[in-house]
């Protein structure tokens, strides 16, 4: 949806903020890194090694796709590969669809930046059906990976920083927020997620529900 003067310019994360798929995700990292390790990787190391993107779990089982163009191509086919078999074991978190549109009827304009790849992610959000609420998305395949501010640079470069608020649910969300040079809302609404794991990257908002984001924003963005 595009607005012609939007109030502002609300940024989602997908899995954890928009989507319940923690479970899934694991499966999908045991998955991939069977494969790609040629040995049986369990659900529970899956677990124990999986972080807040592809590219730190990765860094658990010894690989830097950062470095080497073999490893991150063959993350990357194998991650697509995996997850495009995968049943939609993926919901909208309780709470979610009321605030994309509350904030549509504020007239905010809304953007999604993910560590997942676009193929899925579009799967996902169609399927939950609020993909046509969003305007722009830059996923893991489009840009330079979290926290790496890139993608909300692609997006929003011209927007006016106080108008853009970031909503996440992990440090690399806040942190590629701080240095896009814009505020952030941590999202404690996934099972697990503390303000303690967001590390030096602290939030400058915290909601434990969707629900409180809307008066936060209201409040920040006037």
């Amino acid at each position: 949806m595009f607005f012609e003067n939007p109030r502002g310019y609300i940024v989602f994360d997908c899995d954890g903020t928009l989507v319940s798929s923690k479970e899934a995700v694991i499966c999908a990292v045991a998955e991939m890194m069977t494969i790609i390790l040629n040995r049986e990787v369990s659900i529970d190391e899956a677990r124990s090694k999986y972080g807040p993107d592809l590219v730190y779990t990765a860094n658990q089982f010894g690989l830097d796709p950062v470095n080497s163009e073999l490893q991150r191509n063959k993350l990357m086919t194998t991650w697509k590969e995996v997850t495009a078999k995968q049943s939609n074991n993926y919901k909208l978190f309780d709470g979610m669809r009321k605030l994309i549109l509350d904030l549509l009827d504020h007239q905010f304009q809304l953007y999604v930046w993910t560590a997942r790849d676009r193929r899925s992610t579009l799967r996902i959000l169609d399927d939950q059906n609020v993909l046509q609420h969003f305007l722009e998305l830059r996923c893991l395949d489009d840009t330079t990976p979290k926290p790496h501010p890139q993608g909300l640079s692609e997006m929003l470069e011209d927007m006016p920083k106080n108008k853009i608020m970031m909503i996440g649910d992990s440090f690399t969300d806040t942190q590629g927020a701080k240095g896009f040079g814009v505020e952030s809302i941590g999202a404690l609404w996934e099972s697990g997620i503390t303000k303690e794991g967001f590390g030096d990257h602290s939030a400058d908002y915290w909601a434990s529900h969707p629900s409180e984001c809307l008066e936060i924003i209201l409040n920040k963005i006037k």
